[in-house]
């Protein structure tokens, strides 16, 4: 008993839905370069949500093309990636439907994203939910 508030955990299984801020003071993290690199993580669990079914991510290229994926650090299993990301618009909006973004009792899940050689490639938010 260490008198931490408990509240209401919810039901198991019930849909999910996780929204990230990626911003530090406003401003979007930004890679140039050809390596993955993290924008953010949480964790995730099948006990106490359904998989979720989508992923929309605010990003952007200056140019080319650029990449995102989502990665379970535990098990080093890619969850999704998306190797065209071409909009340079910063109100673009990557949209992943019909997925089904990992259903194990336990994971760490790591946004990451990489620019092509020669661009730059930022990243704002990500939301992650679950779409019947």
């Amino acid at each position: 008993n260490l008198g931490l508030p408990v509240g209401l955990t919810g039901v198991a299984g019930a849909p999910g839905f996780h929204s990230m801020s990626l911003t530090i003071l406003g401003s979007p993290v930004i890679n140039s370069t050809t390596a993955y690199i993290e924008a953010g993580r949480f964790i995730f669990s099948n006990l106490f949500a359904a998989p979720f079914t989508a992923l929309k991510t605010n990003v952007w290229v200056n140019g080319g093309t650029g990449s995102i994926r989502v990665i379970d650090l535990i098990t080093s299993t890619v969850i999704y990636e998306n190797t065209n990301i071409t909009s340079t618009s910063a109100v673009n909006i990557e949209t992943a439907i019909a997925q089904s973004i990992y259903s194990v009792a336990s994971a760490l899940l790591s946004v990451q994203f990489k620019a092509s050689a020669g661009q730059t490639i930022n990243i704002a938010s990500s939301v992650f939910y679950y779409s019947p």
